[in-house]
């Protein structure tokens, strides 16, 4: 729209605002009903229908420094607040079909019901350096 009009320059910050107000315009920004829900003093249901991020991920340990003992200890105690703060360093979030086929292939389990974390065997479908990798082979690291 603004090139056909003669009127892009990349170098001018009034571009990009010209731009996403008109892009704004046609778009409905509150899609779930928030601000009505706001503005009526609903604040319970303002509270379930807003998420700043849609969150499709699911938390998971990553195997690494001592996690396997921070996740020993959640399960020894429970998930208490001390103990999912102490795993919060090393959770990443994968999507939900990534969590099944890890599922499916028994290299995940699920602990006290809040986090997957990987099967002893496992380890090796998580790299310090690129994350997860589960295409990488499926047969379990024997043991040493």
């Amino acid at each position: 729209m603004l090139w056909r009009a003669g009127r892009l320059d990349l170098l001018r910050p009034e571009t990009f605002t010209r731009y996403f107000r008109g892009f704004y315009a046609k778009c409905d920004t509150d899609a779930k009903g928030v601000n009505q829900s706001r503005e009526a003093l609903r604040f319970e249901q303002t509270a379930r229908l807003f998420q700043m991020i849609e969150d499709a991920g699911h938390p998971i340990v990553a195997p690494y420094g001592d996690a396997r003992a921070r996740l020993d200890r959640l399960r020894r105690e429970g998930a208490t607040r001390q103990n999912l703060s102490a795993l919060q360093p090393f959770l990443v979030s994968l999507y939900q079909q990534d969590i099944q086929q890890l599922a499916t292939a028994h290299s995940i389990e699920r602990v006290e019901d809040v986090v997957w974390a990987m099967v002893t065997g496992y380890e090796h479908l998580y790299d310090k350096r690129f994350g997860f990798r589960w295409w990488v082979s499926w047969r379990p690291t024997p043991p040493a």
